[in-house]
């Protein structure tokens, strides 16, 4: 677990500095997804399923408190935090208005929790993939 907050850390000061290159960023972003599958996929053999879900959900959980403080608007601070939170995968969230234009409209809170549920699943990945397979 010490392993995943590690690698969300870094993550978090890789796409903010690599912002002021165009491009790098969205590397950055895409090695995160890559790095966080792989690690799911270490976790789905080494813990099993149940221990992996558990290991997911105490790794988010300061993002998950974050979300139900700004969608209980009991802090302000909670959104800039949560922004933090979610740094990884802001390139990817910058792509949302040209996937849903004129379609959907993702509103600046629902792309952040979208972010927190999205690196969930994907360090889940694995698991899914597994569970589905055998049905």
């Amino acid at each position: 677990m010490g392993r995943l907050y590690f690698l969300h850390i870094f993550a978090i000061l890789a796409v903010w500095l690599s912002m002021y290159i165009p491009g790098l960023d969205f590397l950055f972003a895409i090695i995160y997804i890559l790095l966080i599958i792989v690690e799911g996929k270490e976790s789905v053999v080494s813990l099993g399923a149940s221990q992996t879900l558990i290991a997911a959900l105490l790794w988010q959980l300061p993002g998950l408190v974050l979300a139900a403080l700004v969608m209980q608007s009991l802090s302000y601070n909670a959104i800039f935090l949560l922004e933090i939170w979610v740094t990884p995968l802001i390139p990817v969230i910058s792509l949302a208005p040209a996937l849903f234009t004129h379609a959907y409209s993702i509103t600046y809170y629902q792309g952040y929790y979208g972010a927190l549920l999205a690196i969930i699943l994907l360090y889940l990945f694995p698991l899914i993939t597994k569970i589905w397979k055998h049905k």
